[in-house]
């Protein structure tokens, strides 16, 4: 952008005249003032995109200061359109007769404009006859170009290939897991002209650290850094994303951590019980094996999978990944590979009494109602969520179903008080402790709310951005009105946060408490997206509603399908992005069951997200999520540790009097509080896992106050800075004094990985940063 305007500058400076193109009918609508452009939604359709209204905010800015040399053209692109294309041309048009692709062609004839009232034309598209150049047929095309592509050959002139692989190895660590094959000259879906290269590597931990660097916008800066040839260079992160989340799905390596529990399941036995916290790719690994007991590509296999659930959504989408992965091995196309497998496979969710069977029709996948599920004999039975299963008395299940083979697949985390082990003796267990689908900042955010003790784990995915937090006050306005308001400036932000992502289709999902909740906010909801978002097409759908079909390609202009449905509804689904709306409720104590129920929504909406989730909720004094009222975000300057201040500073700070010291702020790069609306002060908390960590080093006398400091800093709880005025002795006041938390006298302590020695804290990186449950205040530091 700067050198955009260091060119309008000088085109400024040599007396050129400005023009300011708008859309159709829309010519000189929707401009915003500079001082405006912080709170105004600049995104709203009218006039012209949120970018152009800056630049459009700043031109008139520098009006004012400089005078009317400033001064520019209001045009409508409609009018721009006719001028820049004139019949004779060489122009990139999209053939919608050739499934939109672009070809090279020469224009023909722009079609006449029969619309001269203002009114048409807000309706108006632009429409070319072009002649294509390889088959001399002429289309009517409403998308065209101009006729350039020299990237290619600057490209392999300046060694890009080479600076891309560089620099993805530089950002990666590694120089043999990541290859960079040669550009091939190709066009975005607009026609943009532009530069593929095809980046290889068989770790999945590489490949979602490469999602993370395009979609922050990282590997743009480092690029345009490292290539002086370039004034920028931008990677696309709707088609990197496209191929990104295709390739996820046809990954056939398993992490060596994967591919050692699925040698170990194959190995047990018969009954079998595969658990793991969410993340760790459990379905993954089941997928594998039931393709491996299926043997779909050898012409004699023959038996059924039976696949248990609580959801129809969670068999319809294990049937898509296993279609997906079983086209990829085998070339077959997408609608024949689920043809196949939909012959193989039959679902049971609740009440579980009738097995479902599964046909296309079209483009549309149909639910048939077939026998009671007692009547037939499978060769393997999944039962997913099995914990779910259990804890709401069907787990009678399984031991009414005749299978040779059944697997148990369960969330650690979510289940330490069923007691699968003792109530299922006869199955062999085996547990994957590596997080791979989601960043390490949704792991510790979500670990907050794990319930019971758990295995220690660890993760792989990259650091990834913070997770949002838009925390309001109740006013007067109906409640559901507000989370209307508040869900769509979350939208909002992932729009602005995101520019470069054209389509959000199918890559995020509102996450609600409950049936009723969901009823009152969706035709609302839906009603307000059209109003703030016109110039897309956002339709809200259901887990369900958007498994129903058989996956094909978005193109651009069709509906954005965005999921909106309960939290229930949403175990065992992951999307890009999640919104996690209205999941808090204030605490009861005393091991009430809605505690554990809310603690299990917050913790499964967001770890439902692999990338980034934002939580979207009411204040709610003593509720789960009120500590979050408390925490001021920072954002890490790396990833290495580096201090928020100079060492000046720091000493400056140490050394003043103690009464001049104000009392540390609390400082977070894991929750992104920036958005939060909160103006009354703050009551004593229910719930605090920064307090409880603290609470817990220090009772169990693990470690030495300078070992706290550490850990506080790795988790990104303080800086470096503040724990040199961190007053342990006030932090700590309370349990010293044996004061209430507000929950009774008993304590429940469960930690994550918690370290055991200075060492382990202080090391390079820890992967949780919080105790997970409270119920009370500790009676003894042996307690």
């Amino acid at each position: 952008m700067q050198q955009v305007w260091i060119k309008v500058k000088k085109a400024v400076q040599l007396g050129q005249r400005l023009q300011v193109v708008f859309f159709p009918g829309q010519r000189g609508q929707g401009k915003v003032a500079w001082d405006e452009l912080s709170f105004r939604d600049l995104w709203d359709g009218v006039g012209c995109g949120g970018s152009q209204k800056a630049e459009i905010a700043y031109v008139e800015a520098m009006r004012m200061m400089e005078g009317d040399t400033w001064d520019y053209d209001e045009i409508d692109v409609k009018r721009f359109l006719f001028q820049e294309f004139p019949p004779n041309c060489k122009v990139f048009a999209e053939d919608p007769t050739d499934g939109n692709s672009w070809r090279e062609g020469t224009m023909v004839l722009t079609m006449p404009d029969s619309q001269s009232s203002e009114t048409l034309s807000r309706v108006w598209e632009p429409k070319w006859i072009v002649k294509c150049d390889k088959t001399n047929k002429l289309f009517a095309s409403k998308h065209v170009r101009h006729f350039e592509n020299p990237l290619k050959q600057v490209a392999e002139q300046a060694g890009l290939q080479e600076t891309l692989k560089s620099v993805l190895q530089e950002m990666e660590r590694s120089s043999e897991e990541i290859q960079v094959q040669a550009p091939v000259q190709s066009h975005l879906r607009d026609g943009t002209p532009s530069l593929m290269f095809q980046v290889t590597t068989e770790k999945v931990q590489i490949a979602q650290a490469l999602r993370n660097k395009v979609l922050s916008g990282a590997l743009d800066l480092a690029l345009s850094k490292k290539h002086s040839a370039f004034a920028k260079i931008h990677v696309d992160q709707s088609d990197f994303l496209e191929r990104y989340e295709k390739s996820l799905l046809t990954l056939s390596k398993l992490t060596d951590h994967q591919e050692q529990k699925l040698q170990n399941l194959k190995q047990l036995g018969e009954n079998l019980h595969l658990t793991a916290p969410a993340g760790c790719g459990k379905t993954f690994v089941a997928i594998q094996y039931a393709l491996d007991e299926l043997k779909l590509d050898d012409e004699n296999s023959s038996g059924q999978m039976l696949f248990v659930s609580p959801h129809i959504s969670l068999g319809l989408y294990f049937v898509r990944w296993l279609a997906v992965r079983h086209s990829t091995l085998t070339e077959l196309s997408i609608h024949d590979a689920m043809n196949l497998i939909m012959k193989r496979i039959v679902l049971l969710q609740k009440p579980y009494e009738d097995l479902v069977t599964l046909q296309i029709e079209g483009n549309k996948i149909i639910q048939n109602k077939g026998e009671k599920v007692h009547t037939q004999d499978f060769l393997l039975a999944v039962f997913d969520e099995c914990h779910e299963l259990v804890r709401e008395g069907f787990g009678h299940i399984l031991d009414k179903i005749n299978a040779k083979k059944k697997l148990l697949l369960s969330d650690q985390s979510q289940c330490s008080s069923l007691n699968l082990d003792e109530k299922y003796p006869g199955y062999r267990k085996e547990s994957l402790s590596e997080i791979v689908r989601s960043t390490r900042r949704l792991v510790k955010g979500a670990s907050a709310f794990q319930i019971g003790e758990t295995q220690e784990v660890s993760s792989i995915g990259p650091d990834g951005p913070a997770l949002k937090t838009f925390i309001f006050e109740k006013s007067e306005e109906d409640d559901v009105n507000m989370y209307c308001d508040y869900t769509l400036n979350a939208l909002s932000h992932l729009i602005k946060v995101y520019p470069g992502l054209r389509s959000l289709h199918g890559r995020l999902a509102l996450l609600v408490p409950d049936q009723h909740f969901l009823e009152q906010i969706k035709v609302r909801l839906q009603e307000q997206l059209k109003v703030r978002f016109r110039h897309k097409r956002f339709h809200l759908v259901s887990f369900e509603e958007s498994l129903s079909f058989v996956p094909t390609k978005f193109v651009e202009g069709q509906e954005e399908l965005i999921l909106l449905d309960t939290i229930d509804n949403a175990r065992g689904h992951e999307h890009l992005m999640v919104v996690c709306i209205a999941l808090d409720e204030e605490i009861q104590g005393k091991a009430a069951e809605v505690d554990l129920t809310t603690r299990a929504k917050l913790y499964v909406g967001i770890t439902r997200a692999q990338h980034l989730a934002i939580v979207v909720n009411k204040y709610i004094a003593g509720g789960w999520l009120e500590f979050l009222a408390t925490l001021k975000f920072k954002k890490a300057e790396s990833e290495r540790g580096k201090e928020y201040r100079s060492d000046a500073e720091v000493v400056e700070q140490a050394q003043a009097p103690e009464a001049e010291q104000e009392q540390p702020t609390r400082f977070t790069s894991i929750w992104d509080t920036t958005d939060n609306k909160i103006e009354g002060e703050i009551g004593q908390l229910k719930f605090d896992p920064i307090v409880l960590l603290c609470m817990c080093l220090q009772a169990r006398a693990v470690v030495g106050d300078y070992a706290v400091d550490e850990a506080l800093v790795k988790w990104h709880l303080l800086t470096v800075g503040e724990v040199m005025y961190f007053n342990k002795a006030d932090f700590f006041a309370p349990f010293c004094r044996k004061q209430p938390l507000g929950f009774g006298n008993k304590v429940e302590l469960h930690l994550l990985a918690l370290a055991t020695s200075q060492k382990h804290l202080t090391g390079e990186r820890s992967e949780h940063p919080y105790a997970t449950v409270a119920t009370g205040r500790p009676e003894t530091p042996e307690e």
